[in-house]
């Protein structure tokens, strides 16, 4: 995947004119902020967002989820786990700074033809498989090998979340209640969860048609039940009097709470819009110059 990736943005920059045409476009349309300190919570991006919310987010991933525990659990010591985290923490920022600046190649080269706005995209989530085969599609073999690398990335994180999900409930649940059952018995109904979870969670697949942007939106589902979780394993940390009962009705609560408001700001067509502008002025075979009226390009907060 990193090395599709790659691929991906240095071919991009080529075709575009290089870096600094990249950057220019960027900060000419307000697409750089690194110091946004804007106080208001309803504000998306911003410095308070990324590093409150960020460091909660990545905290309940790699210390309240099934997946990296069950990982972590699996390295004979700690000196080794820190080197492992430490491995994952170059890798993670190498793939982080990619995206990022995948993104910001897409936008310099449809920065005057947004192909959204057009209707040529029906959302902003095939952007890149638009720009992939705009920049790889003339050379053999590339995108196919940018696919690849996508999927292999997904399929892995995908296949250790289905067997995590499956070994919770066949632990937890099944041999809670049924401790008679022999392991062998336990392997086939551990599978048979995981066909089962991997199914539902291909079904939840055709509910993104309906949100605006997959990342936005696992972002904000991701948080309303991390977070509960990560809540839990604090609560066992650092209040031993704390019962299950307890625990559980917390939990449920909290997630019930974040999720009813995420799928509410997902589905909601009353919120404020607050994507930045963009233009077709550079579409030879549209009408519109605009995809957005003048009004619209002030902040989002002087609409209201």
């Amino acid at each position: 995947m990193i090395v599709s990736m790659f691929v991906v943005v240095i071919k991009g920059i080529s075709d575009v004119g290089g870096i600094d045409f990249v950057w220019k476009k960027a900060t000419n349309s307000n697409r750089i902020e690194f110091l946004n300190l804007e106080p208001d919570p309803r504000t998306r991006y911003t410095l308070w967002t990324s590093i409150i919310g960020d460091y909660i987010g990545w905290l309940a991933i790699y210390a309240a989820t099934q997946s990296n525990i069950q990982r972590i659990l699996s390295i004979e010591s700690i000196s080794k786990i820190r080197r492992a985290l430490l491995y994952n923490m170059l890798g993670l920022t190498l793939i982080i700074g990619l995206s990022f600046s995948a993104g910001l190649v897409i936008y310099a080269k449809y920065s005057d033809c947004d192909p959204v706005s057009t209707k040529k995209l029906q959302s902003s989530d095939q952007l890149l498989p638009l720009f992939v085969m705009d920049t790889l599609g003339s050379t053999p073999g590339l995108s196919g090998f940018f696919v690849a690398g996508g999927t292999c990335a997904s399929l892995s994180t995908v296949s250790s979340g289905l067997n995590s999900l499956a070994a919770i409930i066949s632990e937890d649940f099944i041999k809670y209640y049924r401790p008679i059952f022999r392991n062998l018995l336990m392997s086939k109904i551990s599978k048979g969860f995981c066909v089962i979870c991997g199914i539902a969670s291909f079904l939840f697949s055709f509910a993104a048609e309906f949100a605006d942007g997959i990342y936005p939106t696992t972002t904000s589902l991701m948080g309303s039940t991390l977070a509960p979780t990560l809540g839990i394993f604090s609560l066992g940390m650092f209040f031993p009097l704390a019962n299950s009962k307890g625990a559980l009705l917390g939990i449920l609560t909290g997630a019930s709470i974040g999720i009813f408001v995420s799928l509410g700001s997902v589905f909601s067509s009353n919120l404020p819009n607050q994507k930045l502008p963009l233009s077709t002025s550079g579409c030879l075979d549209f009408n519109s110059t605009e995809s957005n009226f003048p009004e619209d390009s002030l902040h989002w907060k002087d609409k209201e």
